[in-house]
């Protein structure tokens, strides 16, 4: 049981339990007390009935007086009235003659008995020649007793009556009452406490789901001392959270910069390095064309040498090209383009260089007719450099394959050589750095260009893990670059 609503009514369901138990047990002790208390009275009533029959007899021996309803036999008999009830506190009693009713009669207080009540349990006790005992009607808790009386008049009894002291029916009916009152009031009670912090707790989570992911909300305290402490630790939390924030991103800058100043001087240190080469190389010639004493015995040097020069200049001038590639970033202009038309315009425009290098150029297009979202320039250019490299990555014989393939991430495009395959200092930072590659007729930036361009169109350009691709059937390693356009990037 983990939900606190749940625990507080469980709380409940006992407590109600409780106090079903608590009147169940009242009420049976109120019934046995009011049976206790009505046999004592019985016993009482009966007793003094008694009193009064010995009181009579011992009045009516040798009994010789007047008629049962005269002022003198009244007299006497109020006299034993008087005599047997004497000893008797809160006990009526009297003589009932059945052709005359009640002749005599003591009453203790102002509890007069009904005269139907007497004249039935007398009428019982002569019937039956035994001491009877009769309750009241419904609302009347008096007890009367009646026993029959020998003598000289026929169908005489003497009646005995009382109310026996209160049970405390309408005290145990307001305790009944409070104690339900008490039920309903701790229900009342546990589903306000359960509003409460439901609407407080409510009020936490929509506060925490509104606000940024990246920080925690200022949370304003509940008044519940319980959730105070746990959105006080929340706002502790939130600013701690915030300080290793603020802490972090300024240490992210800092590696930042200082990855961008260490890129940066790697680029200033290849681009020094592959301008120096050119430019010593276009000196040494120069001065040997103008001073050497080779330049005096042939005069054709100086043209060979304007000749080199001029090819220095042009090797110059293609990494200034590359270099602005590189920094060129301008927004895509996608447009369908046939898949399988762009990946056979890709072969062609490398189809001499690749037969003059005897590398064999294949291609693995889509079924036809898909078209596929992209900048074509741009994807072109980038491809156009993954091409380039496998051909001058591969040896005479080799082949180079262009594959695309429609997955549930996008159209992937992928690029296979049958070359060396990437050095292992090259992985996985350094692949796509400029001025990374280990070709001596090469730039470096290939890579780091088709990159660029990639990202330019929203595309992903990576290295396929060795693990992750088949073996050439020639055994050669190879490398496998994939570049996926991304199906979210589609319009």
């Amino acid at each position: 049981m983990h939900s606190l609503r749940a625990r507080l009514w469980t709380l409940w369901l006992l407590a109600t339990l409780v106090a079903l138990l608590v009147g169940t047990l009242l009420v049976q002790l109120a019934r046995n007390s009011e049976t206790a208390m009505r046999a004592r009275a019985g016993a009482e009533l009966s007793h003094a009935c008694d009193l009064i029959h010995d009181s009579f007899a011992f009045y009516a021996t040798g009994w010789s007086g007047d008629d049962a309803g005269s002022s003198a036999t009244r007299h006497d008999l109020d006299a034993v009235l008087a005599a047997a009830l004497a000893g008797q506190s809160g006990v009526s009693g009297g003589f009932w003659l059945r052709e005359r009713g009640v002749l005599a009669a003591r009453i203790a207080g102002n509890d007069r008995p009904d005269a139907a009540q007497v004249a039935r349990a007398a009428e019982l006790a002569v019937s039956g020649e035994r001491t009877a005992s009769v309750r009241g009607r419904s609302g009347d808790d008096t007890l009367v007793a009646a026993c029959p009386l020998a003598g000289p008049f026929p169908g005489f009894a003497a009646w005995t009556a009382t109310r026996p002291p209160s049970t405390g029916r309408d005290r145990l009916g307001l305790g009944l009452a409070g104690l339900a009152v008490l039920v309903l009031g701790i229900a009342g009670w546990l589903v306000w406490i359960t509003i409460g912090w439901s609407r407080r707790i409510h009020g936490i989570e929509v506060a925490l789901q509104r606000h940024d992911v990246e920080a925690l909300p200022v949370l304003a305290p509940t008044g519940e001392r319980e959730l105070d402490r746990i959105v006080s630790a929340l706002n502790d939390a939130g600013r701690r959270l915030e300080a290793a924030r603020q802490r972090n991103a300024a240490l992210s800058e800092r590696v930042a910069v200082a990855e961008r100043q260490a890129l940066l001087g790697r680029m200033a240190a290849g681009i020094a390095h592959e301008i120096r080469n050119p430019l010593a190389s276009m000196r040494l010639r120069a001065e040997n064309a103008l001073h050497g004493e080779a330049a005096r015995r042939d005069p054709s040097l100086k043209d060979r040498a304007l000749q080199a020069a001029l090819q220095q200049v042009a090797r110059i001038d293609g990494l200034v090209t590359e270099l602005l590639t590189m920094a060129e970033r301008r927004q895509p202009r996608r447009r369908p383009v046939p898949v399988a038309a762009f990946m056979q315009e890709r072969l062609a425009g490398l189809r001499d260089l690749a037969e003059s290098s005897q590398v064999e150029l294949a291609a693995d297009p889509p079924p036809p007719g898909v078209d596929w979202p992209m900048d074509d320039g741009l994807i072109g250019r980038a491809l156009d450099n993954l091409l380039l490299n496998a051909v001058q990555h591969s040896p005479p014989g080799g082949t180079v394959r262009l594959a695309a393939l429609q997955e549930p991430a996008g159209l992937r495009f992928t690029v296979s050589d049958d070359g060396p395959g990437v050095a292992a200092s090259m992985l996985p930072d350094r692949l796509f750095e400029p001025f990374a590659g280990e070709r001596p007729d090469g730039t470096g930036l290939g890579l780091a260009i088709a990159r660029e361009l990639a990202a330019a169109d929203g595309a992903e350009l990576g290295l396929v893990q060795a693990s992750a691709r088949e073996t050439r059937r020639n055994g050669a390693e190879g490398a496998v670059f994939s570049l996926l356009l991304l199906a979210d990037a589609r319009p």
